[in-house]
């Protein structure tokens, strides 16, 4: 998930970058297209990304549904993912703990 204060703040090259370093260490990044951005989850700080600043919000990403919707969907996509390499190669579960937890959500 990349996070940016204004609109147009950067995220898509921050979304490369994930997807480079996942590659680089060998992990298979996941994406959907639903989402404000296919290459991941982008949301928003500030009201509508805008840049105006309203000092009683404390946690402006939960105010942004859409970069929400788009960690969800990313979520379940990767969780989708996670699924069938552990039907297909028997994968250990061991490798990530909070994994049958999370493919309950």
């Amino acid at each position: 998930m990349a996070a940016a204060w204004l609109r147009h703040g950067g995220v898509e090259t921050t979304h490369l970058t994930h997807i480079l370093t996942f590659l680089g260490l060998e992990m298979i990044p996941a994406s959907v297209h639903q989402g404000v951005s296919p290459l991941g989850a982008s949301v928003l700080t500030s009201i509508d990304g805008s840049g105006n600043f309203d000092p009683a919000v404390s946690l402006g990403i939960e105010n942004d549904e859409p970069g929400m919707k788009s960690a969800r969907l990313i979520l379940r996509r990767a969780l989708d993912l996670a699924k069938l390499m552990r039907k297909s190669s028997g994968i250990n579960m061991m490798i990530c703990p909070l994994l049958p937890y999370l493919m309950k959500l």
